[in-house]
């Protein structure tokens, strides 16, 4: 696929994606093939998944586990609800 230089079709961002995926090229596979900057690919994955669009997950890299009773803790420093 060639590099878009404006607006890219969404049949054209879905193939990109895949394609990117399946090389195990992530964001940036996306990036090469649509030329879109890693923002607007986000937002169009996240669009596009919301309308049941099935699409692969990127990995962002590192560990992606979130810590959630250590984000609700430091959370329930700032609250003041119960209070």
């Amino acid at each position: 696929m060639a590099k878009a230089t404006g607006r890219v079709k969404a049949e054209d961002f879905v193939k990109a994606v895949w394609e990117a995926d399946k090389a195990n090229e992530g964001i940036a596979g996306v990036e090469a093939r649509t030329g879109l900057s890693k923002g607007n690919i986000n937002a169009r994955l996240y669009n596009l998944r919301k309308k049941a669009v099935k699409l692969p997950n990127f990995r962002v890299g590192g560990n992606n586990k979130t810590d959630v009773a250590g984000l609700n803790a430091i959370a329930q420093t700032f609250s003041t609800v119960g209070d």
